[in-house]
């Protein structure tokens, strides 16, 4: 019954929509990375074992709430591993759709900004449809000459 009232409050719906948002930027960014000139699913097989060494060397010393993370980390990237090695790559059009689906709510979630998505690689075009667009930095306010700095100019 206790899951129940969780589901009607929204919590497990909404932690279910997180993951599977973080998931679709996850395989996208992974499929954009391997189309990279250079880059393969050998390559990108090797970062990830790479990455699991670094987190199980972290793992020894982690605090308990950092071993919850790390640990959570170890599991996706077993999961990618997996992925890579035994399913056929779906459709890029369909990676690229279900990342903008997702993209806009993972950013406004980790304060991921438009900079740091083009800076890795996702197109212009791409963000755009996902709703992400460029922030302006505001205008520097124009200086403001204080009546003592004008009494000492005379």
């Amino acid at each position: 019954m206790g899951s129940h009232t969780s589901e009607r409050n929204g919590y497990r719906s909404d932690a279910a929509a997180a993951h599977e948002r973080a998931r679709a930027v996850r395989r996208y960014l992974s499929t954009l990375d391997m189309r990279r000139p250079g880059r393969n699913a050998a390559k990108t097989s090797e970062s990830i074992l790479h990455r699991l060494h670094q987190v199980d060397t972290m793992l020894l010393s982690a605090d308990p709430v950092a071993r919850l993370h790390l640990t959570q980390e170890r599991i996706d990237l077993h999961a990618e591993q997996l992925r890579i090695a035994t399913a056929p790559s779906p459709e890029f059009e369909e990676l690229e759709e279900a990342f903008i689906r997702a993209a806009r709510a993972y950013s406004e979630r980790h304060g991921v900004t438009y900079s740091a998505w083009r800076q890795i690689g996702v197109d212009n075009a791409v963000l755009e449809r996902a709703g992400i667009a460029p922030t302006r930095a505001p205008r520097a306010a124009k200086p403001v000459e204080s009546p003592v700095a004008a009494d000492a100019s005379s």
